[in-house]
């Protein structure tokens, strides 16, 4: 059974499973939490909120080289560290359980892979990519070894080869999952999201598309989809306490 908070709040009942399934909180390691300070803050207020774990899915690119599974490994570790050192009951969620005990607050080690020119050397080695375990996607306390990889498109122009990138992923036994596919509306048409979604690439919405944090385009997208029931997971894509706290203020 799922842990049971006391708190109901629009964030909490807007994420399913009670767990942020797309944040950057690991500290240092992209565009997100600086500091582990900032880090801290995320998740006291992911808390606050009611929430009961986050995946952390720091940026896998060109534009961060420096993120390998080790490093981030490390980060990852060092945040635990620092979380249990400042009083916060954390502990780290495995790939075969879906929450935390009791009523500690669960993190997991994921990523968040560009489909850019190094994305390719990434799957050939797929015993080291950072992916999400079933559990914590569908919400189920039954082991499966399916898992998903999360991934993000370029934001102004597809490779050439992108549509054979995401059937490699298939064909290596991963499950892709499409980063805020909503906010894509500037590289695919809404028909052709949906045909990636019909050929086995599951969606992850972020609820700051909700509010209309990406714009009105993205909005619509995002509320079309939700209706419709084409979300397999949610997140926040939170990069720092003030941007949750916006998202959580407008839900």
């Amino acid at each position: 059974m799922f842990f049971r908070t006391k708190r109901t709040t629009m964030l909490r009942v807007n994420l399913p499973s009670g767990i942020d399934l797309h944040c950057h909180l690991l500290p240092e390691a992209d565009d997100g939490a600086r500091h582990i300070s900032d880090s801290l803050e995320i998740i006291r207020f992911m808390k606050l909120q009611g929430l009961r774990g986050a995946v952390c899915t720091p940026h896998i690119s060109s534009t961060y080289p420096h993120n390998t599974r080790y490093s981030l490994r490390t980060g990852f570790n060092t945040l635990l560290q620092a979380a249990r050192v400042d009083g916060l009951d954390i502990t780290e969620l495995t790939a075969a359980e879906a929450e935390a005990p009791a009523e500690s607050f669960g993190l997991y080690l994921a990523a968040e892979y560009m489909l850019d020119r190094t994305f390719l050397k990434h799957l050939a080695a797929p015993k080291q990519l950072l992916a999400i375990p079933e559990p914590l996607v569908n919400q189920t306390s039954e082991f499966s070894a399916r898992r998903y990889l999360l991934i993000e498109l370029p934001q102004y122009l597809l490779p050439d080869n992108w549509r054979d990138m995401l059937d490699s992923v298939l064909s290596i036994g991963f499950i892709p999952l499409l980063a805020h596919p909503e906010r894509y509306h500037a590289l695919l048409t809404e028909s052709e999201l949906l045909e990636l979604h019909e050929n086995g690439i599951h969606f992850q919405g972020n609820l700051g598309s909700l509010t209309g944090l990406y714009g009105k385009e993205a909005q619509y997208l995002a509320l079309s989809f939700k209706n419709r029931g084409l979300y397999n997971a949610w997140g926040t894509d939170t990069h720092s306490a003030d941007m949750l706290r916006r998202i959580a203020a407008q839900l």
